[in-house]
C-alpha cells in the first residue's frame, strides 16, 4: 500500500509493522464487526489492516495532521468499510461505536484533555464494546526512558509526529480509574522493551 508514497515513508511503515509484529496484539482484540474509531491514526496503516481483516468492521481513522490523513486515504483500497478524516481529538464528539482505539496518542495532550477524551469515548461505547489504550506508562520507571527517547526521535529529529504541548505520559491509575468509572474489565499487556502498556477495556 505504501510502496509508492516515497522511500522514507515506506521504510517507516515497514519498520513499524515489523517491530509491532503487524500489531497482532491489538488487531486480535478489536471486535470483528461494528464501528471502530482509530484515534490518532497517523498514516493509516493500522486502520487499513483492521478494515482488510474484516469487511464487517467500519473503520474511521482520525488524525489532526492533515498531510497524514491525505496520505492515508490515498490508497487503492476501495471496499467501502474504511474512511479517514482530519480531526482535532480534543474536539472529537464520537458517535456510538463498538471499539475505540487510542495507540500512542494520549500523551500528546494535557491530563485534563486525556480524561475528557476518554470520558467521551466511554459514554458512546456500545454494550459488549472494547476500548484499547496503548501508551507509555510513566510508572514503568526502568523502561520509560526508552519510550521517551523514541518520542523525541519521532517528534524532534525525524518529524514524523507533530506536537503542540509538552508530552504528558499517563500514570496507570488514570486508566484504571477510567475503567472503574465505566465498569469496564481490564486486560493488561506489557511491552518487554519499553514502558508502552496496552490496556484492553471491555464493557
Amino acid at each position: 500500500l505504501y510502496s509508492y508514497k516515497g522511500p522514507i515513508l515506506e521504510w517507516y511503515v515497514r519498520i513499524k509493522m515489523k517491530l509491532e509484529n503487524n500489531f497482532k496484539e491489538i488487531v486480535d482484540r478489536v471486535p470483528k464487526n461494528g464501528k471502530v474509531y482509530d484515534l490518532g491514526c497517523g498514516y493509516g496503516y493500522l486502520s487499513h489492516l483492521l478494515a482488510m481483516q474484516s469487511f464487517d468492521r467500519h473503520v474511521v481513522g482520525l488524525d489532526y495532521d492533515e498531510e497524514k490523513i491525505l496520505l492515508a486515504g490515498n490508497t487503492h483500497y476501495a471496499v467501502g468499510n474504511l474512511e479517514f478524516a482530519q480531526m482535532e481529538l480534543t474536539k472529537f464528539q464520537p458517535e456510538e461505536a463498538d471499539c475505540f482505539l487510542s495507540k500512542d496518542v494520549l500523551h500528546y495532550f494535557p491530563a485534563s484533555e486525556q480524561e475528557d477524551l476518554l470520558n467521551r469515548c466511554g459514554e458512546k461505547l456500545n454494550a459488549g464494546g472494547t476500548i484499547i489504550i496503548r501508551d507509555g506508562i510513566e510508572d514503568e520507571k526502568e523502561k520509560h526512558g526508552v519510550t521517551k527517547m523514541t518520542e523525541v526521535l519521532s517528534t524532534k529529529v525525524f518529524g514524523f509526529n507533530k506536537t503542540e504541548h509538552e508530552l504528558e505520559f499517563l500514570p496507570e491509575e488514570r486508566v484504571l480509574a477510567f475503567a472503574e468509572k465505566f465498569n469496564l474489565s481490564v486486560e493488561r499487556l506489557e511491552n518487554k522493551a519499553s514502558s508502552n502498556v496496552t490496556f484492553v477495556l471491555k464493557k
